[in-house]
């Protein structure tokens, strides 16, 4: 299980993924691009570098902490794992994530 609180940014990501129809992470980095595409939702403004940085470090935290992992040879396609349905049943317990992709406190 996670050792640490996981940054506002990667519980948005996991609750987010866990809420979608397709429960996936489409990542993209290349030198032409990059993305965290959830949904129809684009997480990542190309053109700001802060907006670049704090989501693609959200999505490592979720990795490092085995939360999320890419399916099969798939370099793109993220899923939740096992833990990472137990941290979403956990964090659902106390917030809830609006339709802008904020969290609020459940209840």
């Amino acid at each position: 299980m996670i050792k640490k609180v996981l940054s506002k940014q990667a519980q948005i990501l996991l609750l987010k993924t866990a809420n979608s129809n397709r429960k996936r992470i489409i990542y993209i980095n290349n030198k032409n691009r990059v993305g965290i595409t959830i949904g129809n939702k684009q997480f990542i403004d190309r053109n700001n570098v802060n907006s670049v940085i704090k989501w693609k470090q959200a999505l490592k935290e979720l990795i490092k902490n085995k939360l999320i992992m890419f399916k099969t040879t798939s370099d793109t396609v993220l899923r939740l794992t096992k833990n990472g349905y137990k941290t979403v049943k956990n964090l659902t317990k106390n917030y809830k994530i609006t339709r802008d992709y904020k969290m609020e406190k459940a209840g």
